[in-house]
C-alpha cells in the first residue's frame, strides 16, 4: 500500500437521515426469531431460511443501522479523530492494548498506553502511575495559590511540558508529579523566600530556584536536573566555572573564601578591591581603565607630583613633592645680640643648616663681624647679631 492509495473520506455516515434501526449488542430469543440483527450474532439463522421453510427476510432498517454504525465511526476517523478514555468500553474489550493512543479530556493532548489490558483511567487527581503516559507532551499548566501546603499535581496537570508555579509561600513546600520518563520546564514564580522542591511520590527531587526556569528530568524514580550542558544550568557549579550559588554570601562560602565570606566587599588589605563596582575598584587600587583620559593635574598628582611653594617679599618656601626636600628663606631684624627666629614652616624631620647674609648695618667696630645661626631645630634658630648689624636674610634647608 502507498500513501497515494488513500481512499475517499466519508463526509456523511451511511443512512444518516434514512430509516434505520439501532443495532443492539445482543438480542433475545424472541428478537432473533423475528429476524432482528445484533452485533453479537449479526443476522440470525431465521433470516437465512426460505419463506417456505419458515424463514423471515432481513429488515432493511437493520442493514441501514449496521452500515450507519460502521460508516459513522469511519467518518470520525477520517476527520483525524480518536476516542477518549471510556471505562465501560475498556471493561467490554478487556482493557486497552499496549500502544493505544487516546486524546485527553481537554482535546489538547494525548495519552499512550504502556501495558496490556489496561482499564485504568489515565486522568486521576493523584500522581500515581496508571500505565498511561503523556504522548508528545505540550502546553502549559499554571499552578496558582501555593502557600504553606505541598501540592500534588493531577496527571492531567503534570502532562503539560511547561509548569508555572505561583503563590505567596509561608513555608517550604513540595510539588509532587508522577514518576514518568519525561522532561519538564518548570518556572518558580512563588514569593516569600521559602524553598520549593519538585519530586515524585516516592523518589527524590530538586530545589527550584526562584524566578527562573529549571529544566528537570525523571527517569522513572527520581527528579534530576541536566548537569552536562552549561546552558541548561540554573546555578552554575564551581567545577564548571561558576559559584554554585544564587547569593553573594553563599558564593563566597562555596569558593572557600573563609573569613571573607562574611564580607560584602573584601578590602584591599585582604586581597580584594574594597569596592563593588569597577570604577571604585580602580580608584582604590590607583589604576586606570584602558583608554581612560585624565587631566594634567590628575596625572601630575599621581605620577609626577610638582613642587609646592609659598612666595612673598619677606618669606619664600619650596618643597620637593617627590623627595620631601624643603628650602625656605626669610629676614630677621636685630633687637638684641641673640635673636630668636621661628620658621614659618617647621621641617617635618630635620633642619640641615641655616645660612645668614647681612642686609643693613651701621658703621662701627662690629659692623663687619660674622653673623651666625645657632640652636638650629626643626622649628627655628637663634640669630647672633651685634649692635651695628641691623638686619639680615637667612636661608634654611632641611627635610
Amino acid at each position: 500500500m502507498r500513501t497515494t492509495d488513500i481512499p475517499e473520506k466519508l463526509q456523511k455516515a451511511f443512512a444518516l437521515n434514512g430509516d434505520k434501526n439501532n443495532i443492539p449488542v445482543t438480542t433475545s430469543t424472541s428478537q432473533e426469531n423475528s429476524g432482528a440483527a445484533s452485533l453479537d450474532k449479526g443476522f440470525p439463522p431465521v433470516t437465512m431460511l426460505p419463506r417456505s421453510a419458515g424463514g423471515v427476510p432481513p429488515d432493511g432498517r437493520d442493514f441501514n443501522g449496521i452500515l450507519f454504525s460502521l460508516s459513522d465511526a469511519a467518518k470520525w476517523v477520517s476527520a483525524g479523530m480518536s476516542y477518549p478514555f471510556d471505562a465501560s468500553f475498556a471493561s467490554a474489550i478487556g482493557g486497552y492494548p499496549k500502544g493505544a493512543v487516546i486524546p485527553n479530556s481537554q482535546g489538547d493532548g494525548s495519552w499512550i498506553n504502556t501495558i496490556e489490558q489496561n482499564s485504568a483511567n489515565p486522568e486521576i487527581s493523584s500522581a500515581s502511575l496508571t500505565g498511561w503516559v503523556p504522548y508528545s507532551p505540550r502546553g502549559i499548566t499554571n499552578v496558582t495559590g501555593l502557600a504553606g501546603s505541598s501540592r500534588t499535581l493531577s496527571t492531567l496537570e503534570a502532562s503539560r511540558s511547561r509548569i508555572v508555579l505561583s503563590g505567596a509561600l509561608t513555608s517550604g513546600i513540595n510539588v509532587i508529579i508522577p514518576a514518568w520518563v519525561m522532561k519538564w520546564d518548570v518556572v518558580n514564580n512563588c514569593t516569600g523566600g521559602y524553598q520549593v522542591i519538585i519530586k515524585t511520590p516516592s523518589g527524590s527531587g530538586v530545589t527550584l530556584p526562584s524566578g527562573i526556569k529549571t529544566t528537570i528530568y525523571c527517569y522513572g524514580t527520581n527528579i534530576t536536573k541536566d548537569s552536562g550542558d552549561v546552558s541548561m544550568q540554573d546555578v552554575l557549579p564551581v567545577g564548571m566555572g561558576g559559584t554554585g550559588a544564587t547569593t553573594a554570601a553563599s558564593a563566597r562560602t562555596n569558593l572557600g573564601l573563609g573569613a571573607l565570606s562574611i564580607l560584602n566587599t573584601a578590602p584591599v588589605e585582604r586581597g580584594g578591591t574594597g569596592a563593588n563596582n569597577a570604577s571604585d575598584a580602580r580608584g582604590n587600587l590607583n589604576v586606570y581603565s584602558r583608554g581612560e583620559v585624565h587631566s594634567r593635574e590628575d596625572s601630575d598628582a599621581r605620577f609626577n607630583r610638582l613642587n609646592t611653594a609659598a612666595l612673598s617679599p619677606s618669606y619664600a618656601r619650596s618643597i620637593d613633592g617627590s623627595t620631601g626636600f624643603v628650602v625656605q628663606s626669610g629676614q630677621v631684624t636685630r633687637t638684641a645680640d641673640l635673636n630668636a627666629v621661628t620658621f614659618p614652616f617647621s621641617f617635618p624631620n630635620a633642619c640641615v643648616g641655616v645660612f645668614m647674609t647681612k642686609n643693613e648695618s651701621a658703621t662701627g667696630s662690629n659692623s663687619m663681624a660674622n653673623m651666625s645661626a645657632i640652636n638650629q631645630t626643626v622649628n627655628g634658630f637663634t640669630a647672633v647679631m651685634y649692635n651695628q648689624e641691623r638686619s639680615a636674610s637667612w636661608l634654611a634647608i632641611g627635610y
